[in-house]
């Protein structure tokens, strides 16, 4: 069981997080032009805190993670409120392409910094898009390994600078490349004392 097993079921009671999935979801529809029609896939779904709030920009959401925890959370959270426009996929795009139809856009929040060959990953994301489609990722800006703190193991990447972001976006084969800020987060560091965080929002286009 992955540590995000363990804590799906608490994720949502933490208010820093729901405030994370407004504030990425909002910057997102201001970078990126969703219509009414797309299907798009959420990378890294999670529980749905960034999933919920576009579904009313779209006609449909592919929520895909590879923690089963997580998802059993996303897919209670439907059923009690009866969404039938989101469809959960336990699959890890780190190891293989995606096999279902192409998307209109991939959206992904706060997960990268767990992959450890965000380039590899990103080629893959780029393949499940539409030419013409979309990429909307947010991320920590770079910072000193106090968000997480040294005892958390599924880690690979202490944020990232943004320019490399984007020259990794255009390496994937994306244009029209743009960083944007998306959100701030404070919480307390890995020594209780708070700290606020940059987030940004890296988009580009196949």
């Amino acid at each position: 069981m992955s540590r995000f097993d363990t804590l799906a079921p608490q994720w949502d009671t933490n208010p820093v997080r729901a405030a994370l999935g407004t504030g990425v979801a909002d910057a997102m529809r201001r970078e990126v032009p969703f219509a009414p029609d797309w299907r798009i896939m959420d990378f890294g779904a999670g529980t749905g805190l960034v999933t919920l709030r576009l579904l009313d920009s779209v006609a449909e959401v592919v929520a895909v993670d590879c923690s089963t925890g997580m998802l059993d959370v996303l897919d209670d959270k439907l059923s009690a409120a009866g969404l039938t426009q989101v469809t959960t996929h336990r699959v890890d795009l780190t190891r293989a392409a995606w096999d279902g139809e192409p998307v209109d856009a991939v959206v992904s929040s706060m997960t990268l910094h767990h992959i450890a060959d965000v380039p590899a990953l990103l080629a893959r994301l780029v393949g499940a898009v539409k030419p013409g489609g979309w990429l909307a990722l947010a991320d920590l800006d770079a910072e000193d390994g106090s968000f997480h703190g040294p005892d958390v193991d599924d880690v690979h990447h202490q944020g990232f600078q943004r320019e490399t972001m984007a020259a990794w976006l255009r390496a994937a084969g994306c244009g029209e490349v743009r960083v944007a800020d998306a959100h701030r987060v404070t919480r307390p560091d890995v020594h209780g004392i708070p700290r606020t965080y940059g987030v940004f929002v890296a988009v580009g286009r196949r």
